[in-house]
């Protein structure tokens, strides 16, 4: 317990990473309740590609009293289905 009498617990940002990914593509696709992740379908012309990676050292606050930064970024990348059929 700390002195705002809350229980803290220690978990691995690895765990953490892997817990808020479900959340982030939720997020992205734009569905905010669990109706909207249930009744969701993306159109029939299109993939969404994820990609759940290591922040670039890029994307890191440059500061001389941080320490130490880490995270993830979830790149999302919608992708159009080429057209079935043929081109006549």
């Amino acid at each position: 317990m700390n002195r705002w009498n809350y229980n803290y617990q220690e978990v691995q940002a690895s765990k953490l990473y892997r817990q808020m990914y479900g959340p982030l593509m939720a997020r992205a696709l734009g569905l905010s309740r669990m109706q909207d992740v249930a009744n969701f379908q993306l159109p029939d012309d299109r993939v969404c590609v994820f990609f759940y990676a290591p922040m670039p050292d890029s994307f890191l606050i440059q500061h001389d009293e941080l320490g130490q930064q880490s995270g993830q970024v979830l790149y999302v990348i919608d992708v159009l289905r080429p057209e079935s059929g043929s081109n006549d």
